[in-house]
């Protein structure tokens, strides 16, 4: 049985009652932090929710399948689809079916540990529209240490991503401009030290990339360039020289990694960055340019050389040629930079018919070996002595005895046949043998090719006309064969008369030695009136040189008409000398001229021979046309010219006459022009026509050989 329990005291119940207070008190504060914390917490929850939803990414709650099991409005607005349809799907579903394996991975990867993972998710945001979504999930822990669910950001990196690949394919696009440029392209930091080089730099400078980069890039420029390029990449105070304005193209000299320079163009732009300044300095090797520009500037040259040698050779006199071609040939000396040259002439028989040289002529016989090889057409490079062949060995004595190696000889060709060759010295060895030299000399060959076959034809053609004017001239004089007889028979007849009277007064006692005197004389009178006939005759037939010598054209006149007097008389003709006083003299040659006025004289006698005995008058005219010009007119009173004739009297083969040849006013006409005249024909208002031919005179300057 137990015993009571003894009763409590007063004191102690109000203590314990004291005590039970305290402790609801404390218990009622406890309560009402747990309160105000409860609040606080679902304040928290409620704001956090709220930043949760609204946040500036899209969030998703899945389970180990992928379902979606809480969302926010972002990823709803993300991912196009009702809240209500969404919190049902998997997110396979709004997943591309190319990344399906990939999200697989990713949420296997989650759930396996604790670890946050990430990958990249093609998004079907609506039916056309796909969108590119950075996906951030980690696992939730959960009691036990199991988890079934992960939380997942998802950040839409649409635009970022189109960036990326922009920037990517424009990085692309530069490597590969960079790359295939065909410009050098060199990177420089701003202490002047390579950064990068392109391809076309390793091959512009002979030298890796790898190489050259950390390297100051100047090491590659000329140092005459060096300041030019400092001033741009690497300014200072004290540096003056005036660079180039960044952008601007400048030209300068760079060197290779062995050294060897070339000129190229440089192009410097400079760009600020995070790492500082950086120079992209564009190359642009300008070598082959300019080699081009010098190919054409000497083309040019050449063409304007070959143009002014070709007009100089154009027209040239006898006398002119000599001195054109000495001009010519020091033109060409100073064009291809060589000391000599010399020009030689070969005849159609191929021997050597004229040579000119600049500065020394040497003797063409002591090369045989060169002019023969010239006379086949051949191009002759001599290099070297040793180079000479054996049958070359007085050729060699030459060139050491002349103290000169003629390096390069071409020969020149014309209708065919070689008409001379080109000699020119000293040409170096590599020069002698280039393309571009033996194109130069072709071309300049032909102009001087030209010339000599003109020289050639003109020669023949000379020698032709001289044959027809002798031919024509013994034809003339022919005409003349009873004029000549009758002019010959009056002083044979009176040498036989005063011969027969000498020897009468000789039979007398005592001889009158007075008379015989006279009658002796009478006999050297008439003697050399005989013989000045038979002189001009002789003079006409002669078959000499032509020799231009200054002449009174009166006396020339005179003489003729001298000679044609007994044919006046036999057609009972008068003619009629009209002579101007003190004429010019003029310059030529007296039977060729002399020639010219026969022609005329006797085709004005034939023009009258219809006419009655009173009215066949010839007149033989000289007057001044100007203070250097003389004329010598012949004017008939005939028939006249028809006009259907007049404007081909003058041509070869052509002749009004039943039994003409129509070669003498042809060749008459050759014969002044040759003199600088020019000979016309035209009719009389008063009947007949006047045959006339201009000279120059003397002192204009006309020097012919």
């Amino acid at each position: 049985m137990r015993k009571p329990r003894p009763r409590p005291r007063t004191e102690e119940l109000q203590r314990l009652v004291h005590e039970l207070r305290v402790q609801q008190l404390e218990l009622e504060r406890q309560n009402e932090e747990r309160r105000n914390t409860q609040r606080e917490l679902e304040a928290e929850r409620d704001r956090v929710a709220d930043l949760y939803q609204l946040a500036p990414v899209a969030h998703l709650t899945l389970d180990r399948a992928g379902t979606i099991v809480e969302t926010t409005m972002l990823a709803v607005a993300l991912l196009g689809v009702d809240r209500r349809h969404l919190t049902r799907s998997r997110l396979h579903e709004l997943v591309v079916p190319a990344d399906w394996a990939t999200l697989s991975r990713h949420l296997a990867d989650v759930f396996a540990g604790t670890a946050r993972r990430t990958c990249d998710l093609g998004i079907l945001a609506g039916r056309d529209t796909v969108r590119i979504v950075r996906v951030s999930s980690v696992a939730v822990a959960e009691a036990g240490g199991q988890s079934t669910r992960c939380r997942t950001a998802l950040l839409d990196i649409t635009e970022r991503k189109q960036a990326e690949e922009g920037l990517k394919d424009s990085r692309a696009q530069f490597e590969s401009i960079v790359t295939s440029a065909l410009d050098a392209i060199v990177t420089v930091s701003e202490d002047g030290r390579v950064v990068l080089m392109n391809p076309a730099a390793e091959r512009m400078f002979g030298c890796k990339g790898s190489t050259a980069i950390g390297h100051a890039f100047d090491r590659f420029i000329q140092a005459s360039s060096q300041e030019w390029y400092r001033a741009a990449i690497v300014p200072s105070a004290g540096n003056d020289a005036s660079g180039p304005v960044p952008g601007r193209l400048g030209t300068m000299v760079a060197r290779q990694a062995d050294g060897t320079e070339f000129p190229v163009e440089a192009s410097i732009s400079e760009v600020v960055g995070s790492s500082g300044r950086l120079f992209t300095v564009i190359l642009r090797d300008v070598s082959a340019r300019q080699r081009a520009e010098r190919a054409l500037a000497e083309r040019l040259r050449l063409e304007q050389l070959v143009t002014r040698l070709a007009v100089a050779f154009g027209h040239l006199s006898t006398a002119e040629v000599d001195q054109e071609v000495q001009d010519g040939l020091r033109a060409v000396i100073d064009f291809l930079e060589v000391d000599r040259g010399s020009l030689i002439e070969f005849s159609r028989d191929g021997k050597v018919a004229g040579c000119w040289a600049i500065e020394e002529w040497m003797d063409v016989g002591d090369f045989p070996w060169m002019t023969t090889r010239l006379q086949r057409g051949d191009f002759v490079t001599v290099s070297r002595l040793d180079d000479l062949p054996n049958e070359a060995a007085m050729d060699r004595q030459s060139y050491l005895r002349y103290r000169v190696k003629p390096q390069i000889a071409v020969s020149l060709e014309a209708g065919g046949r070689i008409v001379g060759g080109l000699v020119f010295s000293t040409i170096g060895a590599e020069r002698a043998t280039s393309d571009e030299l033996k194109q130069q000399l072709h071309l300049l060959g032909e102009v001087f090719a030209n010339l000599l076959s003109r020289r050639q034809a003109e020669r023949e053609l000379q020698k032709l006309r001289q044959d027809l004017g002798h031919i024509n001239r013994v034809a003339t004089v022919g005409e003349l064969t009873a004029s000549l007889a009758h002019e010959l028979h009056q002083p044979l007849a009176a040498i036989l008369s005063n011969a027969q009277a000498a020897q009468n007064v000789l039979k007398a006692d005592p001889v009158d030695l007075g008379e015989i005197r006279a009658i002796l004389k009478d006999i050297v009178d008439d003697d050399k009136r005989a013989g000045a006939v038979i002189h001009r005759v002789h003079a006409l037939l002669r078959k000499d040189g032509v020799e231009f010598t200054d002449l009174d054209v009166n006396d020339l006149v005179s003489e003729v008409a001298g000679l044609v007097r007994g044919d006046v008389a036999l057609r009972h003709a008068s003619l009629r000398l009209e002579l101007a006083p003190r004429l010019p003299r003029v310059r030529g040659d007296r039977v060729q001229l002399q020639q010219v006025v026969l022609n005329l004289v006797l085709n004005g006698l034939e023009a009258m021979q219809e006419l009655s005995a009173g009215g066949r008058t010839l007149v033989l005219r000289t007057a001044r046309d100007s203070s250097t010009v003389v004329r010598v007119a012949v004017r008939d009173f005939g028939a006249g010219i028809d006009e259907a004739d007049l404007g081909h009297i003058f041509q070869t083969f052509y002749t009004t006459k039943s039994g003409g040849l129509g070669m003498g006013l042809a060749i008459a006409r050759s014969i002044v022009e040759a003199h600088d005249g020019r000979l016309e024909a035209e009719n009389n208002l008063d009947g007949g026509a006047t045959f006339s031919f201009t000279l120059p005179s003397a002192r204009k300057g006309h020097h012919r050989r």
